[in-house]
Formats: structure tokens, sequence, C-alpha cells
């Protein structure tokens, strides 16, 4: 006699026949067929439809993927792509307060350079040494643009290596939060950061200086001495650019003591340096022509504006070296940010693939994001 069974669904199978039977619980049916490859779900150990970061209805937080990007980078070791792209981002999300300091710093740099040319210039030293004859006035200037500019960058990347390491997490700091933050290690950060910049431009001046010395005798001897001072200080300049320039980011976000700062520093670098100084010089080649169009720019617009003027000789000399400045100090304040960030970003890399940091970051945002 045939007789009736519920199914778990309020279903009623027949189970009259072993067919009918099994067909009902000895087996499952077809299997689903398999999701369309626009929807597939990457893999993860995420739950389905939870986001890294969030949190549950019971409470419950998942742990932040590698991948995950509260802020201007991804917390993980970096490529130079998104360190170049973390700096641009920082500068770009608090160009206020970013460009403000840039700006005072740039000025501080710039001026008192330019009054040093203009006091050498003036006196009998540079001609009575040799060192005009050897490189010119517009080397000359250049060389010490260029020490403004590193001087410059070094300091920048101290000061604002407080904010960049917190926009790494999704964080703001103001100018006056970077002030603050600032003003307990001033004179530490000028100081350390000065030294940083005169220990990276003194294997050149020397080498200037003795070229200058031996320049009025054998000529075959300047070029020897020249050609083997220019590589000998090319080397300690590689190996010096990657130390120096995380002085300023240990100073900034360990707050250590100076001497403290460089031993870390160099401590980082010991098996990473190539890294560092690669990526740096990308950076800084891509900031250079970025200059170079902010020049162009400047100069044929100045240059238009004292023709439209009409004036006289001296006051178009004036007026020239006016522009100049005021052309180097708008470029300086632009493109110097990047440099800096990249130079504290590359500095959390360092501490993310020798320290873990990414790890600490990660959960610092886990923690910051509970309930």
């Amino acid at each position: 006699m045939a007789s009736s069974i519920s199914d778990p669904t309020g279903s009623v199978a027949a189970t009259g026949s072993p067919a009918a039977t099994g067909a009902a619980y000895g087996s499952f049916g077809p299997p689903p067929e398999a999701p369309p490859a626009a929807h597939a779900r990457p893999a993860s150990y995420l739950a389905p439809g939870v986001r890294a970061g969030s949190t549950t209805a019971y409470g419950r937080r998942y742990a932040l993927t590698a991948a995950a990007k509260p802020g201007i980078i991804p917390l993980s070791p970096l490529t130079l792509s998104e360190v170049i792209d973390g700096a641009i981002n920082y500068v770009r999300r608090q160009a206020g307060a970013v460009l403000t300091v840039s700006a005072v710093v740039n000025a501080s740099t710039l001026v008192p350079m330019s009054a040093l040319l203009a006091v050498l210039s003036r006196g009998s030293w540079i001609s009575s040494s040799g060192v005009s004859g050897l490189l010119g006035s517009p080397v000359i200037v250049l060389l010490l643009g260029l020490l403004a500019a590193v001087l410059a960058t070094f300091l920048l990347s101290s000061i604002l290596g407080y904010a960049v390491s917190r926009a790494t997490l999704g964080n703001r700091a103001g100018a006056g939060d970077i002030w603050r933050e600032l003003r307990p290690r001033l004179w530490r950060t000028i100081v350390g950061q000065t030294a940083a910049a005169t220990a990276l431009a003194a294997p050149w001046v020397i080498l200037v200086v003795v070229v200058a010395a031996i320049s009025t005798g054998s000529v075959p001897l300047t070029v020897v001495v020249a050609m083997l001072g220019g590589m000998i200080c090319l080397v300690v300049t590689a190996l010096l650019v990657p130390r120096l320039a995380v002085i300023g980011p240990v100073l900034a976000v360990e707050q250590s003591a100076m001497t403290t700062a460089w031993r870390r520093a160099f401590g980082l670098n010991r098996k990473r340096s190539g890294r560092v100084l690669g990526s740096l010089f990308v950076t800084a080649a891509a900031v250079t022509l970025v200059s170079l169009f902010l020049d162009l720019v400047q100069t044929l617009l100045y240059t238009a504006i004292i023709g439209m003027l009409e004036l006289d000789r001296e006051w178009q000399t004036i007026f020239g070296t006016v522009s100049a400045t005021l052309a180097a100090l708008v470029t300086a304040t632009l493109v110097t940010p990047v440099l800096a960030a990249a130079a504290v970003l590359l500095y959390l890399d360092l501490r993310m693939r020798g320290e873990g940091l990414d790890l600490t970051l990660r959960r610092a945002v886990v923690r910051a994001g509970q309930p």
C-alpha cells in the first residue's frame, strides 16, 4: 500500500516504490550551475558580502587585507608607483597646509642662498680662488639653487613626517597640527637636517675647491683629479642619499634624538639602500621635468611683463633678478613637498619590509573602527 510522507519543505513524496524512495531521499539532485564569470567572487577569507574592515551585525570585525587603503597608500610594502602616487595624493588632498609650510621653508632656504650668492659675487674670493673661472656664474647659481632645494626637501621630510604618517591611515593634519607637533623639536630638526644637507654637499664642495686650486697648473693633472674626484663623489653621494633622506622622517615619526635618528636611518638602509636610492632617483627625475616646465612658463610670463613695462637697463636687471628668484620659489614650493612626502613613504616602506609595520598599521585601523 502506498504511503505519503511530508518532506522538510512541506511537499508530499510518494514512497510506494524503491525508485520513488531513492529519488526523494537517496540523491541530492543535479549540481547547481557554475556562477557566471562576471559575478565570480575572488578568493578571500572574508564572509560573502563582507568588506575588509567592516563590522557585521554580530559585532565581529574582520581583519584588513593587504590591499586595504584607508589613506594615501595601501597598508603593505610599497611599489615605486604607489610611493609616487601616495606623495602626490598627500599634497593634493592637503594642499592648503602643505603649500603654506612649503612656501615658508623654501623661502627660508632660497633667500639666504641668494644673499650668499650676491655677497660672494661682489667679493674677490671666487675670482681669486679660480672657482668662477672653473664653473662660471650660471653653474654656481644652479649649484646654490640645488643646495637650497635639497635643504628644503630634508627639512620638509621632517616637518611633514608626522602629517604624512597620519595620512596613511586616512587622518588629516592642518598647518596648526603640524606646528604643534613640530614646536618641541624645531631646533633639533633644523640642526639635524642642515647637517644632513651639509654632509651631502661637502664632498662636492671639497672637489670644486681642490680642482680650482690646481687649475692654474698642469692641465692633465687637473683633468685627472676632476674625473677621479667626480667618480668618488658620485659613489659617496649614492651611499649617503638613501640614508640621509630618511633621517627627517625618523625624527618626526619616532621622536628620537638627533644622533639616534642618524644611527636609525643608517640601520634601516643596511639591506635596502639600493631600492631607496632608485626610488628617490626616479621621483627626483620626474619632479625635475615638472620643475623645468614650471620655470619655463614663469620665465616667459615674467619676461613679457618686464617687456611691457619698458624699463631702463638697470631696472630690467633688478626686476629680472627678482622674477628669477620668485620663479624659483614658486617652483620649489610646488615640487619639494612631493619629494619630501616620497621620502617619508620610503621610510615607512623600509619599516614595513623590515619590521612588519604594515601589520601594526592594519591593527591600528581595525582598533580605530571598533564601536
